[in-house]
């Protein structure tokens, strides 16, 4: 078992109890300092393990299911610590991405760390627009999963104030104003990350296979999403779609979002 990425896991863990116990008591400090130590000492033994794999595998670590979940996983801390940073009601959101991290981080320790690469993979691997095609494509998803928990936060909190029970979930979320920011925010971020992650895809796409548009349904639906997200956003920022209509298509956008990353992994592509 790979000792850092044990290490990583631990302190992801931890950083999870401590958020609990400082939301719980209402300790902001301790989300400021305790926390923030915690997460960083766990991306820090994480990032190294993806810089390790990859000098040992020889290729950027996506194509195993270990690799893919451990990259996942280290897209989503990135963006939580970003996200983190410009927005100070984003704490609470750890309580939700914290665990999925752990348990992206636990698929990887579990999982099959080598594969053998598809040779018509071998030319694709090289290019150097790949690193940056899988950087904002992982980090995407960070931020759509991210924009979906916002949502899901928002409709849990709006439900309690219709049937006027003020409990646990009134206390410890963010104001349904700071759940919408918190999911406009990481839309945003998404969607210009989606949009330079399919650019550089088609790069990839074209340099190694200049006749590259033969209908693949994996590519076919990468755009549909796209198109989603453009008239999601387009609708916020110009109609001012708000509220619950608008956490409900932040869900439904990151289903889509997962059902192209899991087609793509069924079908063989890299992402």
């Amino acid at each position: 078992m790979d000792l850092l990425l044990v290490g990583a896991l631990i302190a992801y863990v931890l950083a999870f109890l401590q958020l609990v116990v400082s939301v719980w008591w209402d300790e902001a400090g301790l989300r400021r300092g305790l926390l923030l130590l915690s997460i960083g000492a766990g991306l820090g033994g994480h990032t190294v393990w993806l810089v390790r794999a990859a000098l040992q595998f020889g290729h950027l670590p996506i194509i195993s299911t270990q690799e893919v979940f451990a990259f996942l996983a280290w897209a989503i801390a990135v963006y939580y610590l970003i996200l983190r940073r410009t927005h100070r009601r984003a704490d609470v959101l750890g309580l939700f991405v914290l665990p999925i991290i752990a348990l992206f981080v636990l698929v990887a320790l579990v999982s099959t760390g080598f594969k053998l690469l598809p040779e018509e993979l071998e030319d694709v691997l090289r290019m150097p627009a790949l690193p940056l095609h899988i950087g904002f494509m992982m980090l995407a998803y960070a931020g759509f999963l991210l924009a979906f928990l916002a949502a899901l936060m928002y409709l849990l909190q709006e439900r309690e104030l219709k049937r006027k029970r003020l409990g646990a979930i009134y206390r410890y979320f963010p104001s349904l104003s700071a759940c919408e920011a918190l999911g406009h925010r990481s839309l945003l971020f998404g969607f210009l990350m989606l949009t330079l992650g399919i650019g550089t895809g088609i790069i990839l796409l074209h340099r190694s296979d200049p006749i590259f548009w033969r209908g693949d349904p994996i590519i076919v639906l990468a755009f549909v999403t796209w198109l989603f997200y453009l008239v999601v956003v387009h609708y916020r920022l110009a109609a001012g779609w708000r509220g619950r209509r608008a956490a409900m298509l932040l869900i439904v956008g990151f289903l889509a979002t997962a059902a192209t990353f899991v087609s793509a992994r069924l079908f063989g592509h890299i992402l």
